[in-house]
């Protein structure tokens, strides 16, 4: 998807500027995410995760651009219960620097998380059990 603005205009210096065709701001052209599991055994499975974020405007003039970035991530899995699995998580495990969201001509912006690793429960069924 090629998010573009059809109809936007702002005031600049009291001069009314159409913005008609900029890219929105903090709207990626493109977002991918890759997940893959593997079971290890019939209670336990692992997996990692690629997600890419293309560059994003930081302003409605598409003067200011933040840098596409890609994380990766892993998680280890154990079925505990048809209904309960519990769950570890890594997350940018690269230790990644990136910019969550931008804004303005001044490129005011909220920095990336640190790699983590957090655990977690779920109540869930698992499909084919």
């Amino acid at each position: 998807m090629d998010a573009r603005l059809d109809d936007f205009t702002e005031a600049v210096s009291g001069v009314v500027v159409s913005r008609a065709g900029n890219r929105p701001t903090n709207t990626p052209a493109r977002v991918g995410n890759l997940w893959v599991d593997y079971t290890l055994a019939p209670d336990w499975s692992a997996g990692v995760d690629l997600r890419a974020v293309d560059a994003r405007q930081a302003n409605a003039a598409n003067t200011v651009q933040t840098a596409g970035y890609a994380l990766w991530g892993a998680h280890l899995r154990w079925q505990a219960t048809p209904t309960l699995s519990l769950e570890l998580r890594g997350r940018n495990l690269g230790d990644r620097i990136y910019v969550i969201h931008a804004i303005g001509t001044d490129m005011v912006y909220l920095a990336s998380r640190a790699r983590s690793n957090s655990p977690c429960a779920c109540a869930c069924r698992r499909s084919g059990r």
